[in-house]
């Protein structure tokens, strides 16, 4: 598989991701931007055509890539109409680790991120990095409606995949950050 993400990554067009053994319809959409033994970042793009911030997810649980299709056409017609082009070039390239380089990104530009653990299909948690080690991963939890609820320190190893400024974690940080205005006032 390593030899198809390479050739992915240096033809530049937009792919599917297929690494949820569970739920084989459900797919990462967009350009791969990176690749290693561990792990691959993926630069999102939605059905709409639109960005979709970032997915780090392993390697190892990738199982199927689809590309030149009819929907990924369709993808790729819809993110040029909107102007939509990689961005994978605006996360620092800070150490050979790609989840370490995204949850630094995450980190220093106050991105929300959501992580899912030991392949739940599930966003088990989501929030703001506070701390990245070589083992762990500490985010500062942020609820559904947008509330502070309590700390995770994560072990790196149970991490499936872990999203930045996607959709869902844009909308969960600007809830965030208008409570946090709130109770300022």
């Amino acid at each position: 598989m390593k030899k198809e993400l390479e050739k992915c990554r240096n033809e530049q067009n937009i792919v599917l991701v297929f690494a949820n053994q569970n739920d084989t319809e459900s797919f990462f959409c967009g350009w791969i931007a990176e690749y290693s033994d561990k792990y691959v970042l993926i630069d999102r793009v939605t059905p709409k055509g639109r960005y979709d911030g970032y997915v780090v997810v392993k390697t190892e649980d990738i199982y199927r890539i689809e590309k030149n299709s009819m929907y990924e056409e369709k993808i790729t017609l819809l993110s040029n109409m909107n102007n939509i082009k990689r961005n994978y070039e605006k996360i620092p390239k800070t150490s050979s680790d790609l989840l370490s380089d995204l949850s630094n990104f995450a980190q220093q530009n106050r991105h929300l991120v959501s992580v899912e653990l030991c392949n739940s299909d599930k966003d088990d948690i989501q929030g703001m990095i506070k701390s990245v080690s070589e083992d762990t991963v500490e985010v500062m939890c942020i609820d559904s409606c947008g509330r502070t609820d309590g700390e995770s320190i994560i072990a790196r190893e149970q991490i499936s995949s872990f999203s930045c400024d996607d959709d869902y974690c844009a909308t969960l940080l600007k809830l965030h950050q208008q409570r946090a205005a709130l109770e300022t006032r």
